[in-house]
């Protein structure tokens, strides 16, 4: 549906989901509403989604240990499927951040340094801000006021 994806046959929305699958706001409800995602799915493709737990319950941030193992299990996904481009929202800094037991978005960045280019990250629009492997040089300049 999109003409300037050049190699990439799908886009696929990825959000931060709690392992329940329990998705009633942020980004989870966007991805049901819009990427066909399925209420119940915690963790992996559902629909034109890829749900990636930052969360336990709707109200239970994960640890960064735990999002590390689900970020990890979410890169082998995509470098097994270099034909979908996967648009990475700013996963455990919206919702998750509720309750003031977020997680630092430098440190969830610094986990996507490797990703494939096939992982782009996206702005709340939607729109494409650059590979995600770039995410934690982003925040980092943020954060020097650059």
């Amino acid at each position: 549906h999109n003409s300037h994806m050049g190699e990439f046959i799908q886009d696929i929305f990825v959000f931060g989901s709690n392992r329940a699958g329990i998705s009633g706001n942020g980004a989870a409800l966007y991805a049901r509403q819009q990427w066909r995602a399925k209420n119940g799915v915690g963790e992996g493709p559902t629909g034109c989604a890829y749900a990636l737990p930052t969360k336990a319950t709707p109200y239970l941030t994960l640890s960064l240990q735990d999002v590390k193992g689900h970020v990890s299990k979410f890169l082998r996904y995509t470098e097994a499927h270099p034909e979908l481009r996967f648009l990475l929202t700013r996963i455990g800094c919206g919702q998750a951040q509720r309750g003031g037991n977020g997680l630092a978005e430098a440190a969830i960045a610094a986990l996507f340094v490797d990703a494939p280019v096939n992982v782009v990250s996206i702005d709340d629009r939607c729109a494409i801000v650059g590979p995600a492997s770039a995410w934690a040089e982003r925040v980092n300049a943020q954060a020097r006021g650059k």
